[in-house]
């Protein structure tokens, strides 16, 4: 009898996946648009069919101030919160910028957005937007890998500032601390300690004009030559609903600010309500939950708060509105109908005169308040519409 000799599949345990990190790509963005704006100016002499001296120099002298300005803009990629797919107790937090990028990903993506599209051009800011809103959707956000295990529910979050440093500092404020610091990198947990040691105190950055015994007071007519603009980004996780209780202490600790009406004081004048149209929200939440009676035919409301002067309601913040002020009589938990509960400021508009001082807030509805003996919390399925009491 003849055998046959057996054969080994060869199994690939290794392969090489070119990448880059997120910072390096904004580094070298960064000094090659600063270098070129140098460039420009040494190169105006040669542009061909300009004869008018008077015309190269103003062109010269408006690279000069564009260079000039841009030295002043600092890009800030903040942290971003990753879960233990293992466990989801354990988060670690990383900076945006320590995301590794596939470059065949990039490729694939520059290509769509430039060459398929026939652009010549993308402005930084345009560029940056779209790159990460994009890179947290497609690779954090997406359940397609692993069943899902691995996605992370966060939101990128965008903000310029702009701030003024110390007159007797040629840097901004962040590479002063940095300075302060044993290692390359700077941690949201270590800022305490820096600006202890640089003598000074929070907020890192002055954007609120002159403060008492402030090093870095604004000075007149703006203090051009001290502004340093921010193009900051961070993402977060989106809120957990376990901790989403309503509490007034542990939202207050999270920065969310309780709103209600009918107070004997406050800053609350007026709360007006306004029904979201979602098409499809009704079906979305059969699906999801069940048929829950009444429940489902429930709506979600926003909210219009008109406050005195609250300069702090910035558009990103969460607030809760207290259903309890709007009906006290009622027993039942109002936010489960979609009024009152979690909502997100996405307009917040202020109003100073003669005898006016007045903020009009404009709110999106975002959770209600959670509820443990809710079957849907538990991870437990609600009734059904179709199953009676007979049903087996």
């Amino acid at each position: 009898m003849a055998t046959t000799p057996s054969k080994t599949a060869s199994v690939i345990t290794k392969s090489t996946v070119p990448f880059f990190y997120v910072s390096d790509l904004v580094d070298v963005i960064v000094s090659s648009i600063a270098e070129n704006l140098v460039y420009q100016q040494s190169s105006v002499n040669g542009i061909p069919g300009i004869t008018n001296a008077t015309v190269k120099e103003e062109e010269k002298a408006r690279l000069a101030r564009t260079a000039k300005e841009f030295s002043k803009l600092r890009v800030i990629l903040g942290p971003v919160e990753i879960t233990n797919p293992k466990d989801a107790s354990q988060s670690r937090y990383v900076s945006l910028g320590d995301i590794p990028i596939s470059v065949k990903y990039f490729v694939q993506w520059l290509t769509d957005k430039m060459l398929k599209r026939a652009n010549v051009e993308y402005t930084l800011s345009n560029f940056l937007n779209a790159f990460l809103n994009e890179l947290v959707r497609d690779f954090l956000g997406n359940d397609d890998c692993f069943n899902g295990s691995l996605r992370q529910s966060v939101r990128l979050s965008q903000a310029a500032i702009t701030s003024y440093k110390n007159e007797n500092s040629t840097s901004d404020e962040i590479t002063d601390l940095m300075r302060y610091s044993t290692g390359a990198r700077v941690s949201t947990k270590d800022i305490p300690a820096l600006l202890k040691k640089a003598d000074r105190e929070l907020p890192v950055l002055n954007i609120a004009g002159s403060r008492p015994n402030d090093p870095r007071p604004v000075p007149e007519g703006g203090g051009l030559e001290r502004e340093t603009n921010y193009l900051t980004y961070y993402a977060g996780r989106i809120m957990p609903a376990e901790r989403a209780t309503g509490d007034k202490t542990i939202d207050e600790e999270q920065g969310i600010y309780h709103y209600g009406i009918g107070r004997k004081e406050g800053i609350v004048k007026t709360i007006n309500f306004r029904k979201t149209s979602a098409v499809g929200l009704k079906e979305l939440r059969f699906e999801q939950q069940g048929y829950d009676g009444l429940q489902q035919l429930r709506e979600q409301y926003d909210v219009e708060v008109k406050t005195f002067a609250n300069v702090a309601a910035f558009p990103g913040v969460y607030i809760y509105v207290e259903p309890e002020t709007i009906a006290p009589n009622y027993n039942g938990d109002l936010t489960q109908l979609g009024v009152g509960g979690y909502h997100m400021i996405i307009r917040s508009e202020h109003s100073f005169g003669a005898g006016l001082a007045e903020t009009t807030i404009t709110a999106k509805w975002v959770a209600e308040k959670y509820s443990g003996t809710d079957p849907h919390n538990l991870g437990q399925p609600g009734p059904e519409k179709c199953k009676g009491r007979g049903s087996s």
